[in-house]
């Protein structure tokens, strides 16, 4: 009786899986149907069974068919091509590639992993949204080996657009994982790709989440700096000192490349607003920097000596004014100027600081 009783139960799996509507298969009965196949079939090749499931439950989880396929079976990249030189199982294929990448990632199948991302004609199949969520899949399953695999072809990089890359940095920032961050932000492939909008887009996201080690390893990065203009790394300072992030402001304003992009015009602008902001220490961290000293010139830290006095903000200059290197810029005329500008302002304590 128990034999009757598993041999029913082992047909009435079987029939399902001959018999069930179009894409009605679970997870279970599909790896069943793989198995049942070969063994029926030790010979077949993937092809063959692809075929199979295609004429009885058309396209639906063909993917996933074929990743089982894979994982039960030795293939060679013969057997694959077949697979993609078939019309009908490529075009039934044609929105599952990622998903089938994505088996290989989660069941560890480095060997056809490799071999997929290697095939020519598989990568023709590929767009752009697949390898997209193949690399974010890495991301969330900490897989940074088969991460690293896609960012050396430089081939599958060639076919990921500029948005979809961003998209993976925002993704990595989102899940916190700064190795991931670092691995692509660092492709020289990805940098030739991204433009100032994608990277402006990104540092914006590491303010906002105020994540400043993904900042500090972007902002860091020469090939990122030079599609970096004066104008928004002096907005992303004033930024700082607006919301407060002294922090972040340290990380850029101590970056010599930085620096060395900022104009003296634009320095001169944030050192203004920090003062206009009543943020000393923005104002200190800014006009103690070496760089910054060798940057602005008399005329600049004359005005912004004028400024302090103008809006009465005597600790400020105090902090300009007790700096020797700023006074050996200023010559007899600027100091004079300033004096005279205190004196007309009816300012004698600024008067009494610089006389």
């Amino acid at each position: 009786m128990k034999i009757l009783l598993t041999f029913f139960l082992l047909f009435s799996q079987t029939y399902s899986l001959y018999s069930n509507p179009v894409g009605q298969l679970t997870s279970s009965e599909l790896s069943f149907f793989v198995e049942d196949f070969l063994q029926k079939n030790p010979e077949a090749s993937i092809l063959s069974c692809a075929k199979k499931y295609l004429e009885i439950h058309g396209k639906k989880n063909l993917g996933e068919v074929f990743s089982i396929l894979l994982s039960k079976k030795l293939v060679d990249p013969q057997e694959i091509e077949e697979i993609v030189d078939d019309k009908e199982v490529s075009n039934a294929l044609s929105n599952q590639w990622g998903g089938v990448f994505q088996k290989c990632i989660r069941d560890n199948q480095g060997d056809t992993f490799y071999k997929l991302l290697g095939n020519s004609k598989v990568l023709e199949k590929v767009d752009s949204k697949d390898l997209e969520s193949v690399l974010e899949y890495c991301i969330s399953c900490n897989k940074i080996d088969f991460f690293d695999k896609i960012l050396e072809n430089e081939k599958v990089l060639e076919k990921v657009d500029n948005e979809d890359l961003k998209s993976v940095l925002e993704y990595s920032l989102s899940c916190n994982k700064i190795d991931f961050f670092d691995k692509l932000s660092g492709n020289e492939k990805v940098l030739e790709k991204l433009d100032n909008e994608d990277f402006k887009s990104v540092l914006e996201d590491c303010i906002y989440e105020d994540k400043i080690d993904f900042f500090d390893k972007l902002s860091g990065n020469e090939k990122v700096l030079e599609k970096l203009d004066s104008e928004y790394l002096r907005s992303v300072l004033n930024r700082f000192i607006y919301e407060d992030k002294i922090d972040f402001f340290d990380k850029l304003s101590g970056n010599e490349k930085v620096l060395e992009k900022v104009d003296n015009e634009d320095l001169k602008s944030v050192l203004e607003y920090s003062l206009s902001c009543n943020k000393i220490d923005f104002f200190d961290k800014l006009s103690g920097n070496e760089k910054v000293l060798e940057k602005l010139d008399n005329e600049d830290f004359k005005s912004v000596l004028e400024d302090c006095i103008y809006e009465d903000k005597i600790d400020f200059f105090d902090k300009l004014s007790g700096n020797e290197k700023i006074l050996k810029k200023l010559d007899n005329e600027d100091l004079k100027s300033v004096l005279e500008y205190s004196l007309s302002c009816n300012k004698i304590d600024f008067f009494d600081k610089l006389s």
